[in-house]
């Protein structure tokens, strides 16, 4: 929710669909397309860097910003194209304003 307040206050008309668990995602995904997923990496049906793997499945050319409770410095530059995914966002980063930099270059809103 954090999150979803500080993206409305940058982007004002920007629509946000909501799935707290992969299964619903997949479900939402089948429905319309998406310019950007903003993806936990715990949810009741997936964990860790697994999740990644699993939302790539039906988003693949989607871009992907993690948002995690681990330490993303542990995640180089180089991993995370590996892994498929734009950025990651620290969960205690969030309020810091450089924290959304990446979703103004991706040009989603």
């Amino acid at each position: 929710m954090v999150l979803k307040q500080r993206i409305m206050k940058m982007y004002p008309h920007t629509d946000f669909l909501y799935a707290d668990c992969l299964r619903d995602a997949y479900t939402l995904s089948k429905k319309q397309h998406y310019d950007i997923v903003m993806l936990d990496l715990n949810l009741p049906d997936g964990y860790g860097l697994k999740t990644i793997e699993a939302v790539k499945k039906f988003h693949r050319h989607t871009p992907i910003i993690v948002i995690t409770g681990m330490d993303i410095n542990n995640f180089s530059p180089e991993n995370r194209e590996k892994m498929g995914t734009t950025d990651f966002i620290s969960k205690g980063d969030l309020m810091k304003p450089s924290s959304l930099q990446s979703l103004g270059r991706l040009g989603c809103f």
